[in-house]
């Protein structure tokens, strides 16, 4: 068998070789490579585009490779669709290159600005020179991606609201707003009363006239407060107040010029004639007044969140994948935990309580406000010095839920210093204190130190509805003195009475559709005297339809020794509706 075997190869080998046969050999292995797993891995489909090129085979042939595969297209620059966040913004010429058979855009920092990315906030463009581009935004924001419709010639950019300048709501551009027409008014309010002595036989009549007048011209406004007090004897005329004032709307603020106060949110509020410049809430948008904590989460999808307060939705909106904030919410209780609930496009529901509780003088996080004040003091009584100030004070939101204020006080002979720091503690309420440091100069040349302490405490408790409030001033050193104070030391009134310590009280209970409650009470003491202070308030109010009305309490203890209790009472109409039958 060997031999045969072997004479037939023998046999097979000495066969001549024809073209034929040359094919059919060649074939074979070809096929078999085709048909093994290593040729399936390897193989690739090829259309050699030179095959085309029948009129002139020199012609140099055209760059088919990006055609090669599916999906693949051209690079190059596309007038395209540019949608942010499900967002149409326009159209833009954008130049795309490859990216391992993909269409990648190639962005700018200054792109995603104008698309409303807060650029500033990542330090990864920071590196990049300027008009350095970058193609795979999802280096440099985190959770962001982009894809290219090409047959619909659309780039989508899905960016994290949390990386996005969010515009707030009820936002208006500063150029659409308006000054207004010129127009010239005039308020007043009269009261007059006739005593009539019937033991004596004899009368009298006193009157009282007050006007508010005003001129409004383009955006300036000039106001004026006067009043007048006429009797059998006399009449006075008085000038209480006169200035010009117009918004400046690159800083938010208002610019008023002549007789009006310092803000006392600080430093006790003082009269004085001059210049300020400070900051206008009714300029920022519903949502941006007050406060109200900014809320942070993370969205696995295109999700929505929705904000509940007492059982009441209070705000929704939907966000892209990745961190979220929500800074716009308007301000409601000043305390009241929210709830806040996620929902993910495959309705899986995520839910947590955002602690919420302010003082009246927290702001959100990263808003500023501010005051400055320079002129001349006026005190409204004859002996008491007028000095030139400079005053002014900065709050600023910083992040959870913590306000830093702060502020000072410059005249020749009295500086101060304060620093303060306000926070939410969610159902425990809210805490806010602050120290101010005082020097005082008296013109005989004596020098006075002294600091202030200032706590601030309040609670609402929604589920009885009681508001809560404690404020308590406490002066520490009988060498603090406040600019007033300062002010009058030395001159024609005498001994000054600093104050040593200061406490409020402010309770509101709420009875539903019968009225409310409230009592008030503060205490003052002094360094100089043993003497205090007090005035207790207890009322009540209720309306019912459309008339206001109250009673109250109060009882009053000043330094001297006098005491006064009184009741009160007071109504009010504040809607009067008369309805007539009408023909038909």
């Amino acid at each position: 068998m060997k031999r045969i075997t072997t004479a037939r190869v023998r046999e097979y080998a000495l066969l001549p070789v024809t073209a034929g046969r040359a094919v059919a050999l060649a074939t074979v292995p070809t096929m078999m490579f085709c048909l093994s797993p290593l040729g399936r891995a390897m193989a690739d489909d090829y259309f050699d585009p030179a095959a085309l090129e029948f009129a002139d085979p020199q012609q140099q042939t055209s760059d088919l490779h990006y055609f090669a595969k599916p999906g693949g297209q051209q690079p190059g620059t596309y007038p395209v669709t540019v949608v942010v966040n499900d967002q149409e913004l326009g159209q833009a010429d954008i130049t795309f290159v490859d990216d391992g058979g993909q269409l990648r855009p190639v962005l700018t920092p200054g792109q995603l600005a104008e698309y409303g990315v807060n650029v500033s906030a990542f330090p990864a463009f920071q590196a990049l020179h300027e008009g350095e581009t970058f193609t795979r935004i999802e280096k440099f924001i985190p959770d962001a991606s982009s894809r290219f419709s090409f047959a619909n010639q659309r780039l989508t950019l899905s960016i994290p609201q949390a990386a996005m300048n969010v515009q707030s709501r009820g936002y208006v551009d500063p150029s659409r707003w308006d000054d207004g027409v010129p127009a010239a008014f005039v308020d007043y309010y009269f009261s007059g009363a006739q005593i009539k002595n019937a033991d004596e036989g004899e009368s009298s009549r006193s009157n009282y006239l007050n006007l508010r007048s005003g001129l409004n011209l383009g955006a300036w406004r000039l106001r004026n407060i006067s009043s007048m007090q006429y009797d059998q004897q006399r009449r006075h005329w008085d000038t209480q107040s006169t200035w010009l004032q117009r918004d400046v709307r690159s800083l938010k603020s208002l610019l008023r010029i002549g007789d009006t106060y310092t803000t006392g949110d600080v430093f006790d509020s003082i009269q004085f004639r001059g210049v300020q410049l400070m900051s206008d809430d009714e300029m920022l948008p519903d949502s941006q007044r007050g406060f109200a904590p900014t809320i942070r989460g993370v969205a696995h999808s295109n999700a929505k969140v929705t904000v509940s307060q007492h059982g009441y939705v209070i705000y929704e909106t939907f966000v892209s994948p990745g961190a979220f904030a929500i800074s716009d919410l308007y301000p409601t209780s000043q305390s009241g935990d929210l709830e806040v609930k996620v929902t993910e496009s495959n309705g899986v529901v995520r839910t947590f309580t955002q602690p919420y509780s302010a003082v009246p003088y927290m702001l959100r996080e990263g808003r500023g406000k501010f005051s400055l004040s320079a002129g001349r003091y006026h005190s409204g009584g004859e002996s008491v010095r007028s000095p030139e100030f400079l005053q002014g004070t900065l709050f600023y939101g910083l992040t959870a839920g913590f306000t830093l204020y702060g502020g000072t006080q410059l005249a020749r002979d009295y500086q101060a210093w304060a620093l303060g720091l306000g926070r939410g503690f969610g159902e425990f309420g809210s805490l806010g204190g602050d120290v101010t440091q005082a020097v005082t100069r008296t013109p005989s040349g004596k020098r006075y130190t002294g600091h202030s302490l200032r706590a601030q405490y309040q609670k609402n408790f929604v589920s009885s509805g009681t508001a809560f409030s404690l404020a308590s001033y406490r002066y520490s050193s009988s060498g603090y003195y406040d600019f007033a104070e300062a002010s009058a030391l030395e001159s024609a009134q005498g001994q000054v009475d600093n104050r040593r310590r200061r406490e409020e009280l402010s309770v509101s209970q709420s009875l539903g559709g019968l009225g409310s409650l409230a009592v008030s009470a503060w205490s003052q003491e002094y360094w100089h005297r043993q003497s205090r202070d007090e005035t207790v308030h207890l009322g009540f109010y209720s309306a019912w339809k459309g008339i206001s009305w109250g009673v109250g309490y109060y009882y009053t203890r000043t330094s001297g020794q006098q005491k006064m209790t009184a009741p009160g009472h007071s109504i009010s109409i504040f809607r009067w509706v008369v309805r007539c039958p009408t023909a038909r």
